[in-house]
């Protein structure tokens, strides 16, 4: 069957060939030169803008509000508002978006009755769900407001925020009541008889403010199980919020997360294929085999792919003033700004990246495949230009985007009211773009992005790739129906997680414009489908433009004209400036380009090598070796600051088990068990040790601060997906002590509605049981009810008074209860607002360098495999070397997944189809591992070959031991000087995996290969650079320092502070000297000896470790991951040495 349905594809495609072989031997002189061809078209495309003006906003269920309130005015009410109800800092900036409660018409769209009753919804007055959202703020201060206003200008809510220290007078809940109601009633306009009073909170603060919180919710309407609701907040005396909401289903919650699942899972399988396929196979595989044919130009690829990463750049600037509304005022204004540009600088760099190659490997591809194409980078030169071939393949791209418009529009509209498919509904109109400083700009360069790349990789790629592959087995025509399918079903894959029903209704819908794409792509080349994908994206993205009515957006429509035309005005240009309008020199065909010859290549450079190290020397090195490996011992710490785990996985899931028969519960057989160990650095653990020091950390730990413990979650992930919500977790301590446990059930299940007081005391009850201890002297944080459909939840926070007192810290207990049923217990210190802002704004800039760090370190590791790629095309590669380094890392990848599967599983949403789930981490996971290895390989198999010109003789293995314990003590006194802000924890969550000890053995094994390679990768710079220490010896010096200050702002990322910038400056420049020191003196001439002395130094942290005694079996599972990377170590010195 499989033959005969190839071959019937065969003669179809044979015969459509046939038609396109004869077309293109006319050079279209029956249509495409024809005038009345073009007449047509034009026509055609016409009575195409008439149909989409009438059609288009109607089928694609543009949501058209009317926005009377501008921007400014926005910002000016704000103003006046926090004026007159004094709400916000006294002196404050302002930021305004617009915004919409998208969740809710979600909701409405699937569940609540369709876009004509979200339609309606906008229309009536009982709830806005766009509108116009005032930030009012201040750099380091707490309080803050936001006021919103109806699109019509109307205020609508507001919220202020006060710091947990600002005083107020108290009064009682009845009172608070009053305040809350008259305000409504006589400021708000609020008629609160057709409103329930179902929820009453309270809430004492550090200071001992207390805050009042009251719902209310709508007795006269609803939208099916969802209820309008309305909160206000007392704070003191004072009113500081009013906010109107929906309450929406949790069970709808947990459907539309099922929902999605198949979206997101549709999209992973295509983005996992894209990139076996266009990145693996196409881009990697294509640019490697091109590059050895000399068949590659990449200087043209570089360019345009700067120049498109680049103009995204600075669109992302056009943001930033909108981005001031999600401004953490704890962080300074400098820092947020820093952060801001450190992550648009580090989105550049990988699409730069992506980009280069994407287009690279496209043209390069392209210009081998089709003869018959004009050569891509040659399309706008003085002899192309202007000829009526490239004239026409520019007008049909804008002409042809007329007819994809029209034909989405038909599509919608068809599966919208045939086939009764969904889309969310959307904003003709965005205030949020128009209120950009250039909202054209960010239009024209989103669309640039994506019709380029796009066209590049989902099209010339995959198309041109298959093509070559067909030509060298003689199944061309078979490979290339192959290459249309593949790409249409990858492109559409990839666009499948918006959000849209069925899951595959993207796919479906993306298959047409995909060939369309393509057909383009054959005939006319590149340039016809990048600009087709262009104008189409631009059109859709700058559409808030050309419907505004704004007088101040003339400007931007007048530039978008003129860069929307940008390809046709270079056509129209050279045609003029150089009179061409007939045919183009047939000299940039494709078929006419030849391959340069072949460059001399550079004298390698002369190694000087002594023929052997002088006794004396070594043995000096050898004794100062020593001494710096004992100055190592006696500095460095053995201990870290964890309790001992004397339980075990199987113990403490018993111990659950037990607490779980103790409250009467029954699990059957549906219900899966996960365990994982906890043993995190928390902000309790910093602020105590920062503030009381480590005698007072040490006193609470396993008291007040947790230690380690395990975490234990029963979880089911079949049946009904609202019931799934149902799940326990515990957390089990030392000698299977139960701390705490947290129970979650469905909302609409059935349940008790306790009064307020006897919900308090079987709260306390609850809790002195837990924790045995007497609640006479708690102080009441919180009373909190939540009213559900079928029952009424509680939960409170107690602070102990007695037994903990600490600077302006608490020590609290909270439990919850489900209607008379007590599902969450335990206790946890709460630490002061201030100091916790304060350390925000420590780290956020420390951890922005430090994020910058770990980008260019990447870097570091990308030149290194680009290097390595082009020496294996050089063939300057050991390929043996290569295939047993691939073999072996992924197999201990392979190892290490299969070990910490449980805690992969662990992680699994019960909302979530469990297959969509178990596909999607398989996919990513195995996409990972392939790379990792392979790029890892690659590395080892360029310095297997590049490190073979050194030559060794004599016994190294002992001066490489000694200048590592040089490395040890300058490591140790480096460690022992720095500044600690927190308590060391150890990492053992390794205790969930299958195999505890194969986890230790096996885990550092990886880390270790990489820095080993990341020092040969610096090496290879330092001796390039240096010409092996001849020349530019302070240059590299410097670059010596920057790279190991990117190294040690990496390593420290998670401990980054503002104040121990300066120790990491000092510890970069003094690590860069040593390294200096010892490359001059020995690693110059015995590269190899790289790995010993990186094996050192991980075998010395790992004996370190070995002596923490957190766990049981830890002290001889670390002295066997000793060996273990003593044994790598050791093997890939002697690989490299011979």
């Amino acid at each position: 069957m499989k033959e005969i349905f190839f071959g019937q594809l065969n003669k179809i495609f044979t015969s459509f060939e046939q038609i396109y072989i004869n077309a293109k031997k006319i050079r279209g002189a029956i249509m495409f030169k024809k005038p009345l061809f073009w007449i047509i078209l034009i026509i055609l495309a016409v009575a195409g803008v008439i149909f989409l003006t009438d059609y288009f906003p109607k089928v694609m269920s543009f949501v058209n509000i009317s926005i009377s309130m501008s921007r400014g005015e926005a910002l000016e009410e704000a103003e006046k508002l926090s004026r007159d109800l004094d709400l916000g800092p006294a002196e404050f900036e302002s930021v305004a978006i617009f915004n919409s409660d998208y969740y809710t018409q979600i909701y409405v769209e699937l569940e609540g009755g369709g876009k004509a009753v979200f339609n309606q919804m906008l229309q009536e007055d009982l709830y806005k769900p766009y509108r116009w959202e005032v930030r009012l703020f201040q750099e380091n201060e707490t309080r803050e407001a936001k006021i919103s206003f109806t699109p019509e200008g109307e205020p609508y809510s507001f919220r202020e925020i006060l710091p947990e220290t600002q005083t107020g007078k108290n009064v009682s809940r009845e009172v608070a009541i009053i305040l809350a109601e008259n305000f409504l009633l006589n400021v708000w306009n609020i008629d609160l008889s057709q409103f329930e009073l179902i929820e009453e909170k309270s809430n004492q603060v550090i200071s001992g403010r207390i805050d009042h919180t009251f719902v209310y919710e709508r007795k006269d309407a609803s939208i099916n199980e969802a209820r309008y609701r309305l909160r206000t907040t007392v704070s003191g005396d004072k009113i500081t919020e009013l906010t109107n909401y929906i309450k929406i289903p949790e069970a709808f919650s947990r459907r539309y997360a099922e929902m999605r699942s198949a979206n997101n899972t549709i999209a992973t399988g295509g983005q996992i294929a894209m990139a076996v396929f266009y990145g693996f196979g196409g881009i990697l595989l294509g640019i490697f085999l091109l590059m050895r044919k000399k068949w590659l130009i990449w200087k043209q690829g570089v360019f345009w792919a700067f120049v498109v990463a680049f103009l995204g750049f600075i669109s992302s600037f056009n943001y930033l003033p909108l981005s001031w509304f999600w401004y953490d005022t704890a962080v300074s204004k400098s820092a947020f700004i820093l952060q801001n540009v450190v992550q648009y600088f580090t989105s550049f760099l990988t699409d730069f990246i992506i980009l280069a190659l994407s287009f690279i490997a496209a043209e390069s591809l392209t210009r081998k495949a089709f003869p018959e194409h004009i050569q891509f980078w040659k399309v706008w030169s003085r002899d192309t230009a202007g000829s009526n071939r490239v004239l026409g393949n520019t007008l049909g791209g804008y002409i042809v985007t007329v007819f994809s418009l029209c034909y989405i529009t038909v599509f919608y509209f068809f599966t919208t009211r045939y086939l009764n498919w969904w889309n969310p509904s959307s904003l003709l109109i965005n205030p949020n773009l128009l209120a950009t400083p250039f909202p054209w700009f960010s239009a024209l360069a989103v669309s640039l992005h994506a019709g380029f790349w796009e066209e590049a990789l989902f099209r010339a790629v995959p198309l041109a790739g298959m093509v070559l592959i067909g030509q060298k087995l003689n199944k061309r025509k078979l490979f290339l129906i192959l290459g249309l399918i593949l790409q249409a079903l990858i492109f559409g894959a990839g666009h499948a997680n918006y959000a849209a029903q069925p899951a595959y209704a993207r796919v479906v819908e993306l298959i047409i414009p995909s060939l369309l794409f393509a057909f383009l792509y054959l005939r006319f080349g590149l340039l016809t489908a990048i600009i087709l994908h262009f104008v189409f994206d631009a059109v859709l993205i700058s559409m808030p433009v050309w419907v505004s009515t704004d007088k101040n957006l003339i400007g931007s429509k007048i530039l978008l004209v003129l860069f929307f035309f940008i390809p046709l005005w270079v056509v129209l240009y050279k045609r003029i400036k150089h009179n061409k309008t007939g045919e183009f020199d047939r000299k940039n065909l494709n078929e006419n380009w030849k391959p340069e010859l072949q460059r001399p290549e550079v004298k390698a450079l002369d190694i000087e090598v002594p023929a052997k190290i002088e006794f004396r020397a070594a043995k000096l090195l050898i004794i100062f070796g020593i001494i710096g490996f004992i100055i190592w011992g006696l500095v460095s710490e053995f201990t870290d600051h964890t309790l001992f785990l004397n339980t075990n996985k199987k113990e403490a899931t018993a111990a659950a088990q037990k607490e779980l028969e103790l409250q009467g519960v029954v699990l059957d057989e549906e219900w899966e068990i996960y365990a994982e160990v906890l043993n995190e650095v928390t902000d309790i653990d910093r602020y105590i040790w920062q503030e009381g020091g480590l005698d007072q950390y040490l006193q609470w730990l396993g008291k007040y601060i947790p230690s380690s413990r395990w975490r234990v979650r029963f979880v089911k992930f079949t049946g009904d997906v609202v019931e799934r919500a149902e799940e326990y977790v515990f957390y089990i301590g030392e000698n299977s002590q139960v701390y705490s446990f947290r129970q979650t059930i469905p909302e609409n299940r059935a349940g008790k509605e306790l009064e307020e007081n006897e919900a308090r005391e079987r709260a306390l009850q609850a809790l002195e049981k837990q924790f045995s201890v007497n609640s006479s002297e708690w102080k009441e944080i919180t009373a909190s009810p939540e009213k559900l459909p079928n029952r009424k939840d509680w939960e409170f926070v107690f602070a102990d008074t007695l037994n903990y007192q600490f600077q302006e810290s608490e020590l609290r207990y909270f439990a919850v209860l489900s209607g008379d049923k007590v599902t969450t217990l335990g206790r946890s210190i709460h630490v002061p607002e201030e100091w916790l802002r304060e350390q925000k704004n420590q780290k956020r800039a420390a951890g922005t360098l430090g994020n910058f760090a770990n980008v260019l370190i990447f870097l570091l590791y990308f030149s290194g495999f680009v290097v390595a790629l082009i020496s294996w095309i050089k063939k300057k590669f050991d390929l043996k070397f290569f295939k047993y380094s691939l073999g072996f890392l992924i197999a201990i990848h392979l190892v290490n997944l299969i070990n910490r599967w449980p805690l992969v599983i662990m992680k699994f949403s019960s909302s979530k189809p469990y297959t969509n789930q178990l596909l999607e981490v398989i996919l990513k996971n195995s996409l990972s591992i392939i790379v990792i290895s392979f790029a890892l390989a690659v590395i080892g198999g360029w310095i297997k070959f590049w490190t073979g010109k050194f030559k060794t003789e004599g016994k190294i293995v002992l001066p490489a031991l000694a200048w590592a314990g040089l490395v040890a003590v300058v490591a140790g006194l480096l460690k022992f000087a720095s500044p600690v802000w927190e308590p060391v924890r150890e990492n053992i969550s390794l205790l969930g995996y299958r195999v505890p000890f194969l986890a230790d053995i096996l885990l550092p094994i990886k880390p270790y290969i990489t820095v080993t390679f990341l020092v040969f990768i610096i090496f290879y710079i330092v001796n390039m650079v240096s010409r092996n220490w001849t020349r530019k010896k302070i240059i590299t010096f410097f670059i010596s320092v920057i790279l190991f200050w990117l190294i040690a702002m990496s390593s420290f990322l998670e401990k980054l502070q503002a104040e121990n910038l300066i120790f990491i400056f000092v510890g970069g420049l003094i690590s860069a000297g040593l390294f200096i020191f010892i490359y001059v003196k020995f690693l110059k001439f015995f590269p190899q000896a790289i790995p010993l002395i990186t094996g050192v130094a991980f075998c010395l942290n790992l004996l370190r470790s070995a002596f923490y005694n957190n766990y049981s079996g830890e002290f001889i599972s670390r002295i066997s991951a000793v060996i273990v990377v003593a044994v790598i170590s050791i093997s890939g010195w002697k690989m490299l040495k011979n």
